[in-house]
């Protein structure tokens, strides 16, 4: 389980046992890019106009860094976490009209691999 690296295209983390509903990353240049893998089990629902957030490689690190440790994210972080109702999380960007909402086993898993350091982004040489 370790990092991944740029150029890998989007992944999940290890501990979401092969389920199809989950938040997912990828690194784009000095951009991280977060989505919900569940809008695309609905058949109906176009990939191009999927909802995403983005956020800088320094906010990404202080997400995670601040999931890591047990601490709510908050704006500062470039993402916002909001716990839901039924045990899960919404996360957004300040300004931004995207909610991303996750079931408890989905943020869990996403922890787990936080946990893992397989959120990490690994430097690339140029």
């Amino acid at each position: 389980m370790g990092s991944k690296s740029e150029g890998r295209g989007w992944f999940k983390s290890s501990l979401s046992n092969g389920s199809c509903a989950c938040l997912e990353i990828t690194f784009v240049d000095r951009l991280v890019l977060i989505r919900d893998s569940k809008y695309l089990l609905d058949p109906a629902n176009d990939s191009h106009l999927q909802p995403m957030l983005s956020v800088n490689h320094a906010q990404w690190v202080h997400f995670v860094t601040a999931v890591r440790s047990g601490i709510k994210p908050t704006s500062d972080a470039g993402l916002q976490a909001t716990a839901t109702v039924e045990g899960g999380m919404s996360l957004t960007t300040p300004g931004s009209n995207v909610v991303l909402t996750y079931s408890a086993d989905e943020w869990m898993a996403f922890v787990g691999g936080v946990n893992n350091a397989e959120f990490d982004r690994v430097a690339v040489a140029v």
